[in-house]
């Protein structure tokens, strides 16, 4: 049975534009501290979506220290987006971190064939460090 750590969880709501077909970063949580130079990260991600114009596809990553190695963690895939309805998506992902560093992780959004911004309302990252 693994132990917790840390943990930290942030939340946003507001209005966040998601750039056209540029990856755009919508949440980023705190800094936490692996204690023992070697930990395991679980990351739970929620964001509600409103698609832009003539959106195809759009993708939700999670990714770790995203100002230094910007390491992607978990991402959805091409979801298919049909019409312009708010959506609601949920993203996990396990990261084993490489070494004793803190690390934070990031929410983003990128849209795929857009000819128009879409918008993010609600969001939350949240991140547990268990032992390894």
């Amino acid at each position: 049975m693994s132990q917790v750590f840390a943990g930290d969880a942030v939340n946003f709501a507001g209005s966040a534009s998601i750039n056209m077909n540029t990856e755009t970063v919508l949440l980023t949580g705190n800094f936490l501290s692996p204690p023992f130079q070697n930990a395991k990260a679980i990351v739970l991600v929620m964001l509600n979506y409103q698609a832009g114009a003539s959106v195809t596809f759009v993708n939700i990553r999670i990714r770790r220290n995203p100002s230094a190695e910007n390491v992607q963690v978990a991402q959805t895939g091409g979801i298919t987006i049909s019409g312009s309805p708010v959506q609601v998506f949920s993203l996990q992902g396990a990261d084993i971190i490489p070494d004793g560093r803190s690390v934070q992780y990031a929410v983003t959004a990128q849209q795929t064939a857009a000819t128009g911004n879409g918008t993010c309302g609600v969001a939350n990252v949240t991140a547990l460090l268990i032992s390894g």
